[in-house]
Formats: structure tokens, C-alpha cells, sequence
């Protein structure tokens, strides 16, 4: 059976992504070859599944049609080399799978290759995707490649909308093992990288069949940026206090510039331990993006819901998050 799957309602105004692609009801996964299409009908990605499992070649295009980058799957894994290209088709970076992953190439946007057989200074930025806490859209990482991994000291930089930059941290490698990081936007030092080294592709949430709901919350991954924020808050104490699971749900006076106060819980876990930590992690989340009304932001009261589950191996995972703007309605 060939269908297509839209990942936002067919009218919505943040739609972005379209899949046409052979599909198993009885296992509800992914058959055969699949065709992405972007916003405005241009293919973004193609490729095949065997029983929902990645496998053979997948090519992913930029606007303009040149391919964006080239990789063969096994089993759901990347092998081999994964090729990147610039979108006028010169290349940009090799990776290797054979062992891992390693950085063996790399070319400059003027064609010079800066690291060769996994050697040399890598440097490049990466966009982030969707809601970024630091304000920042772009992020520059600049580090020394030993074998094809990350060696020394690495440096963070965001970047502004007219390429101005900021060093944001610096970041310890060992033999491509992360060692710890000074952030100077936090004035902390962190021993788990938020930060990405290599580029980012955002297909995975296609192969989980996960949608969003038409909104710009969802769209911009501002509630993923929330669970995930949550999630990695209760990982630092989650050794120390037994957390149990359970359904929440606060208000917050939100300004027309998206600063929270006066968080309310209007239901909580009953564990009074695990509410207490939840309670003080949303007081300390700095921003929302501000309600709008008539394309204008405006004061509100937002209602956040969403459920914390603890898994067998005592992983923390928030989900279901939802947003609600009565200034909006």
C-alpha cells in the first residue's frame, strides 16, 4: 500500500514535510522506497525501508535540486561514507562509519580542504534547529581532528542573523571523547555537550511516526526544547531521589516578551519529592515564546500540560507536552 503522510495538518500554515512511501498496516511501518517532499513540492529526501528499517541508499537534495548529501544504511546504521555537498554541488565533508564515526575530510565554502584522511583543523557551523535558549540561530564549531576525531580544545561560537559571534564555550576532547565543557553563557562548566559536532539531518522523527500539532509551539520544537530541558534536570538527581511518574499541569503569567512569573500548578504529581523538583526546574525556564493577537505579541496566561514517565532502566522521559494560549483563541 503507497501513502502519503503530511507531518502537520494538511491546511496548516506551518506545514513542512510530506512523505510518499509504501506502508505495512499490520506492522505500521515503513515499506519499500519513499519520496520528501519540502513545502514547496521540491524533493528533500529519498530513499528505502525493508520492515521499517532503513536500508540501501538515501539522498537528501537542497533546494536548487543538487544533493545535499549521499549515505547507505544497513540495518537501519549508516556504513561506509556519508558525503556532504555544498549547494553548488562542490564537497564539504566525508564521513566514515567503518569504526564508528570519524571526520576523514572537510573543504572550506572556498574549496580548500581543511582536514584530509582525518587530519587538520575542523571548522564549521550548524544551524540550530527549531527554539535555541541562547537567542542565537547559527553555532560555529572550530577544533583540532586527530584520526578523525575530535582532539583538545574545541571552540563554541554563536552566531547572530548578520554572522556576528560570540564565544559561547570551550570543550575538552581525548581520543574523540568529550572530557568536559566551560559554558561563559551559564558561567558553568557541563561534562554532557548540548552543542553538535557534526551536521544535524532531522529525518528520525519520519521514521517514529511522531507528528506535531499545528501550532508554532510544536513547530519550532519549543516543547521538545521544554521535555528535553526537564529531562535533563531530573538526570542530575535522579541517583539521589526516586522519581515517580505522573501528569502535570501549570499556568504562567506570560509578558508580550515571553517572560514567565507567577507559575502555578493547577495538578500535580503526587509524589510530593518529584513535584518539588519539577516545580523548581519550571521556575527557573527563562522564556516562552509570547502569545500573539493580530500578529502582535501580547500579555497571556499559558497553560502547560504534559506527563513524566520513568522507564525500567530509570531514564526520564517527558512527553505530551501542550500549550495553551487563550489570548490566541
Amino acid at each position: 500500500m503507497t501513502i502519503t503522510i503530511t507531518w502537520q495538518k494538511k491546511n496548516c500554515p506551518f506545514k513542512s514535510i510530506e512523505r510518499v512511501t509504501g506502508f505495512n498496516k499490520e506492522t505500521n511501518t515503513f515499506e519499500g522506497n519513499f519520496k520528501d517532499f519540502g513545502p514547496t513540492g521540491h524533493v528533500i529526501l529519498t530513499g528505502s525501508h525493508s520492515n521499517g528499517i532503513k536500508t540501501g541508499p538515501f539522498i537528501a537534495y537542497h533546494p536548487n535540486g543538487k544533493i545535499k548529501w549521499e549515505a547507505t544504511f544497513a540495518d537501519g546504521q549508516p556504513v561506509n561514507d556519508w558525503k556532504f555537498y555544498y549547494p553548488d554541488g562542490r564537497p564539504m565533508m566525508v564521513l566514515n562509519y567503518e569504526q564508528g564515526v570519524r571526520i576523514m575530510s572537510q573543504w572550506d565554502r572556498k574549496g580548500k580542504q581543511i582536514v584530509k584522511d582525518g587530519e587538520g583543523l575542523y571548522d564549521f557551523t550548524i544551524p540550530f534547529e527549531g527554539y535555541s535558549e541562547y537567542g542565537y540561530p547559527m553555532l560555529r564549531r572550530r577544533g583540532r581532528v586527530k584520526s578523525g576525531v575530535p582532539a583538545d580544545r574545541w571552540e563554541v561560537y554563536f552566531l547572530d542573523e548578520k554572522n556576528n559571534s560570540v564565544l559561547a564555550a570551550d570543550e575538552y576532547f581525548s581520543g574523540g571523547v568529550f572530557k568536559r565543557g566551560d559554558n561563559y553563557f551559564t558561567e558553568d562548566s557541563y561534562s554532557q555537550s548540548d552543542f553538535p559536532v557534526l551536521p544535524v539531518e532531522y529525518f528520525v522523527r519520519a521514521e517514529y511516526l511522531v507528528f506535531k500539532r499545528c501550532n508554532f509551539d510544536d513547530y519550532s520544537n519549543f516543547t521538545n526544547y521544554l521535555s528535553e530541558k526537564i529531562e535533563k534536570s531530573f538526570d542530575v538527581v535522579k541517583l539521589t531521589f526516586k522519581i515517580v511518574p505522573g501528569n502535570f499541569e501549570y499556568t504562567a503569567k506570560l509578558s508580550e516578551a515571553g517572560k514567565p512569573s507567577r507559575i502555578t500548578f493547577t495538578k500535580m504529581i503526587e509524589d510530593a519529592k518529584t513535584q518539588n523538583i519539577l516545580s523548581a526546574i519550571i521556575e527557573v525556564i527563562p522564556y516562552y515564546f509570547p502569545s500573539l493577537k493580530n500578529n502582535l505579541p501580547v500579555n497571556d496566561i499559558i497553560v502547560v500540560s504534559g506527563r513524566l514517565e520513568v522507564n525500567d532502566a530509570g531514564e526520564i522521559d517527558v512527553h505530551s507536552i501542550s500549550i495553551k494560549r487563550p489570548a490566541e483563541e
